[in-house]
């Protein structure tokens, strides 16, 4: 065979290969193509991002769910229609935008985690098992997977099988929350009041804020005759129970900010009032002060995404745009446009 004749063949094979891939070639294109929002769908995004921002959670999942009806493979937008339901309380939707992820991702530990955790909170204990039995066989040694199963076993009441999970989890995860409470409990129902204590003092070290615990160890310390430190545990428990009722954000920034600082003079070294006194503060439009008291928050708090993003709304009124943009920065949010996973 000549030069030109192999030519001729080489260029017709590839010419066939062409064709055979052609309709794979478009459709991933195409793929790529719906991925990626237009214009019009991008403005929508970023609207639905601010409103997050400005804590307007259900408007801005309203223009998250129109916005995928007409988008449905961008896939940030489902990653922030999830964070944004979690913080609402709207754990259909938390499921809807992971089972949407886990259908791409279908071994993305963080997706099966949150789905588990999604179908708990809704009461759909058989999917949270099915959920959770897949993400068991990805990472069993992890910590958040024992205190999902503990969780799991709490709804079920399988009181012993939770106590297992709830030991295995503290050993390799020991700064978790819920597993401390469930082995206070069982130490407290086997009789073993001292341990149950100390159980719950850890609970209420990791979360200040926990009333349920801060209820129990009272009972128990005043059980074993310490009545002062019980008297603080009760004193600081009805603190709580005034300062975040339900829905206590909808209260007024005076009533919230009075209560918090009652609170605050309590547990110094909670985050989470100063978080609450600055967000009031801000509400009474006392910025100056505001960013004061947030700045203070941050020694605590370390790196929490929420501080930081209520201090760069502070600023942002303020006028102090470059240092808010610098508070975004270190702790973004999951509806940070920049990112593509949680």
């Amino acid at each position: 065979m000549n030069c030109a004749s192999a030519t001729t063949a080489a260029a017709a094979r590839l010419g066939l290969l062409l064709l055979l891939l052609a309709p794979w070639i478009v459709g991933c294109a195409q793929d790529e193509l719906e991925a990626q929002p237009g214009p019009r769908e991008l403005a929508q995004y970023k609207q639905a991002v601010q409103l997050l921002r400005e804590d307007s959670l259900q408007h801005g999942i309203s223009i998250l769910k129109e916005l995928l009806e007409s988008t449905p493979d961008f896939e940030q937008g489902w990653r922030t229609l999830s964070e944004a339901a979690q913080r609402s309380g709207n754990y259909p939707d938390v499921m809807r935008a992971q089972e949407w992820i886990l259908e791409r991702h279908p071994e993305e530990t963080t997706a099966l985690a949150l789905l588990t955790h999604a179908a708990l909170a809704d009461g759909q204990a058989d999917h949270a098992q099915e959920t959770l039995k897949r993400l068991h066989r990805l990472e069993s040694d992890k910590g958040r997977t024992q205190v999902l199963w503990t969780r799991l076993y709490l709804e079920l009441g399988e009181m012993e099988l939770a106590e297992v999970h709830a030991g295995r989890a503290v050993r390799l995860s020991p700064t978790q929350v819920l597993p401390h409470y469930v082995l206070a409990l069982a130490s407290e129902e086997a009789g073993e009041t001292e341990e149950a204590i100390e159980h719950l003092r850890k609970v209420v070290a990791l979360d200040p804020g926990h009333r349920g615990a801060r209820d129990r160890l009272s009972l128990l310390l005043l059980e074993v005759g310490n009545r002062k430190e019980a008297g603080r545990q009760r004193e600081i428990h009805t603190a709580i129970t005034r300062a975040m009722p339900g829905a206590f954000r909808l209260l007024s920034p005076e009533i919230r900010l009075e209560n918090f600082e009652l609170l605050v003079e309590l547990l110094p070294d909670w985050h989470v009032a100063q978080l609450e006194i600055g967000r009031a503060q801000m509400d009474l439009g006392q910025l100056t002060t505001a960013r004061k008291t947030l700045r203070g928050a941050l020694k605590y708090a370390g790196n929490s995404t929420e501080v930081h993003e209520l201090l760069a709304r502070v600023l942002e009124r303020m006028g102090d745009f470059e240092s808010a943009a610098k508070h975004r920065s270190q702790a973004p949010t999951p509806w940070d446009e920049s990112k593509s996973t949680p």
